[in-house]
């Protein structure tokens, strides 16, 4: 990865198209389920990427290139939900749905009694806490990649993870 990262910072556009291509399905993952709509998503998703390949020569390695990320996506996600405020939005549920290949008609009921208690457990959790367990569970980042990316210290993204409120 982080010859991928230097060759694009030199401006090998094949290089940063690849490197956006490996980020891109993270990013997209994760812009969902903050912002709960595909068309909000898809806009993160853009907005992040963009300041990905503006502000890739900024990236100091301190932290993990998923971090940093991560970091922007979330920092997009915001700008969007300012943005949004009074829209009213789509159920995670919903978005998955719509590009999920579809399991058989038990499978989906199953399927859609667990979304509905995740996604009435996840939304009643205030954003820095629902980032934290997208961060942790379905990115699969570590707490220090975690904490970088949303700027907090490793033990709060640990307590955040463990027992919000």
């Amino acid at each position: 990865m982080q010859d991928l990262i230097e060759r694009a910072r030199t401006g090998d556009a094949a290089a940063m198209e690849q490197l956006l291509a490996t980020v891109a399905p993270s990013i997209q993952r994760f812009g969902a389920r903050m912002c709960r709509n595909d068309t909000d998503a898809e806009d993160v998703l853009q907005d992040a990427l963009l300041t990905i390949a503006n502000h890739l020569g900024e990236f100091e390695g301190r932290a993990s290139f998923s971090s940093w990320a991560f970091a922007l996506t979330r920092s997009a996600c915001s700008r969007k939900r300012r943005g949004l405020r009074n829209r009213p939005l789509e159920s995670i549920e919903e978005a998955e749905e719509k590009h999920e290949e579809r399991p058989s008609p038990e499978q989906q009921a199953q399927d859609r009694e667990l979304a509905q208690a995740l996604n009435s457990a996840l939304d009643g959790l205030p954003d820095e806490y629902r980032e934290v367990i997208l961060l942790r569970n379905v990115e699969a980042l570590t707490a220090p990649e975690t904490a970088d990316s949303l700027g907090i210290s490793v033990p709060q993204s640990k307590v955040a993870f463990i027992a919000p409120g």
